[in-house]
């Protein structure tokens, strides 16, 4: 039953990760687009690190049901807060 929550969250991962890099790499200036994708990196290996922690503290705490109910709404609070970050967009209409 563990099955579906586990394929759902590689998913949705395999589509995130490339994305935010992108979208990462376009906001960047190309001087410091290095720099900005290591510390991107770096963060989210921390966040992976804390998440990792804490979902299997809820999962070991209460149940595995819980543990994905927790990542869901934090992923969609996640998604929710993408929305106030402001973009700066060119006369084409593409972020510089």
């Amino acid at each position: 039953m563990l099955a579906v929550p586990f394929v759902l969250s590689g998913t949705a991962t395999a589509i995130i990760e490339p994305v935010q890099t992108t979208f990462a790499a376009q906001l960047l200036p190309p001087e410091s687009r290095g720099q900005g994708l290591g510390l991107l990196s770096g963060l989210t290996g921390l966040g992976q690190l804390v998440s990792g922690l804490a979902v299997g503290a809820v999962w070991t705490a209460f149940s595995a049901p819980s543990a994905f109910i927790l990542s869901t709404i934090l992923a969609i609070l996640g998604l929710v807060l993408l929305r106030f970050i402001p973009v700066k967009r060119s006369a084409a209409g593409n972020p510089s």
